[in-house]
């Protein structure tokens, strides 16, 4: 059964410290400030998916008809997942992109610049 970013981000938000996000510029999901999944460049046809390297090419031969990658996304670690898939079959995935999520350190929220004006003198 087909599915859309709205259940991606229902199932995703339930996960243990995943909040709804921003990745460059796109709506994400991300898990202690880690990027879990996107939007993405395809946002009409798949979602982005954050996997090691090792799982996203494991993705790829055992499901081609789910997994993908375009010139955009190789030698990266992230895979472009289809919404035309039965979502059954992604939220294995989606689980495996969070667990390596919360295994990575937590980012810190960007530091804010204090400018200070300074007088000058005539």
């Amino acid at each position: 059964m087909p599915f859309d970013w709205d259940d991606v981000t229902a199932y995703g938000t339930a996960l243990e410290g995943v909040a709804l996000s921003m990745h460059y510029r796109r709506p994400a999901l991300k898990a202690h400030g880690q990027f879990l999944a996107g939007t993405g460049h395809e946002s009409e046809e798949a979602f982005v998916l954050a996997l090691p390297l090792d799982l996203v090419e494991m993705a790829k031969e055992v499901r081609p008809d789910i997994f993908y990658q375009t010139r955009h996304y190789e030698g990266w670690a992230s895979v472009l997942v289809r919404y035309a898939a039965d979502f059954a079959d992604v939220t294995d995935w989606i689980d495996r992109a969070h667990a390596t999520a919360l295994t990575k350190k937590p980012k810190k929220p960007p530091r804010t610049q204090v400018r200070t004006c300074s007088s000058r003198s005539s």
